[in-house]
């Protein structure tokens, strides 16, 4: 988990989560970066069930990349807040598919977008406890899923969205929409 603690971030629900997935791997490990009004409840919720986690806090881009580098997976099971804000495209999910990370969300930018459902990571339904703890376990299951996964992503990553590409489709767009204009 890379983000703030904040509730369209949903780290309670990774944390419940989490703790069904050490039940069928007791040894997964669940680490959380970021800061945010739910750091404490997260942390209560975490020695309530018993959870080992590891909060990390507010940490540089570096540590981040550090972090990514060392894991199987990355779960961003984002949620509309009660006050309507939700996810829009986590960069977080490109970045962490760039690294060979897979991506279990419910993002819903990146769970579209983002993330090839079954290929380079798994998608699920805001608040899909079940379906989001089959996506981990999926993942975190065995070392050759993870492997064509993880290289499904980083080449998903690299086709899809290169920067060089991306601008030239952004420049032909604004060329498009110029011409438009002339003519009006």
């Amino acid at each position: 988990f890379v983000g703030r603690m904040v509730e369209k971030k949903a780290p309670l629900l990774l944390i419940r989560a989490f703790s069904e997935v050490r039940k069928q791997v007791p040894d997964a490990e669940l680490v959380m970066i970021g800061d945010g009004p739910l750091l404490k409840d997260a942390r209560q919720l975490a020695q309530d069930l018993n959870m080992p986690v590891e909060f990390c806090g507010a940490q540089s881009s570096d540590f981040v990349l550090t972090e990514l580098n060392r894991a199987r997976v990355l779960c961003l099971p984002s949620v509309t807040a009660d006050n309507g804000d939700a996810e829009g495209f986590g960069l977080v999910i490109l970045e962490a598919q760039a690294s060979g990370v897979p991506v279990v969300t419910s993002a819903q930018g990146g769970a579209d977008e983002g993330v090839l459902d079954g290929c380079t990571g798994y998608t699920f339904e805001e608040c899909d406890l079940h379906s989001m703890v089959q996506g981990l376990l999926g993942l975190i299951g065995t070392a050759a899923d993870l492997m064509g996964t993880s290289a499904a992503a980083v080449q998903y990553v690299q086709d899809r969205f290169d920067v060089r590409d991306c601008s030239a489709c952004l420049e032909h767009i604004f060329d498009r929409l110029t011409a438009t204009e002339r003519r009006i």
